[in-house]
């Protein structure tokens, strides 16, 4: 060997994969959340017990949904490149938080991962829209005519 420390597997993983099983593993921590809070909730006897309950429910959940909403982010921020979308600021939400291991200071706010996909895929509307006005239909005609001339063609014989 070369000297130099083996790599553990998780590190060979490309990022959006490890993205997608942190996504999953932080998705199932929610669901286990709401089901423990869920009956808590329902067994309160009165409007300020459910209150309290409530808030210890948000508090307990808020750490996982930044991380969801971090995961979101980088998502949306490399699909945003991509697509050549400019992020507006007001989007952005200052936390300083860790989610698997990464210290993030910033991320985008559900309201605006919200308006960031919708313009994301009108985006991609107007590509395809380009993309069937520009070739798709002119081919179509080329074809037609070539078939009218052939059909012509061989009806005159």
């Amino acid at each position: 060997m070369s000297g130099q420390p083996r790599r553990s597997w998780p590190s060979w993983v490309p990022e959006s994969i490890r993205d997608v099983r942190e996504r999953r593993k932080l998705q199932a921590e929610i669901d286990s959340i709401d089901a423990k809070f869920f009956d808590r909730y329902d067994a309160a006897e009165d409007d300020q017990e459910q209150h309290y309950v409530d808030q210890e429910w948000d508090a307990t959940r808020e750490p996982h949904e930044t991380g969801l909403g971090l995961l979101d982010t980088k998502k949306l921020c490399r699909q945003a490149e991509k697509w050549g979308i400019d992020i507006p600021s007001d989007y952005w939400i200052t936390a300083r938080t860790e989610v698997a291991g990464i210290d993030f200071e910033r991320y985008i706010g559900y309201a605006g991962r919200t308006k960031l996909r919708r313009e994301i895929r009108k985006a991609r509307r107007e590509e395809i829209r380009w993309w069937i006005q520009t070739v798709v239909m002119p081919l179509i005609a080329l074809v037609s005519v070539a078939t009218a001339l052939t059909s012509l063609f061989y009806r005159a014989r």
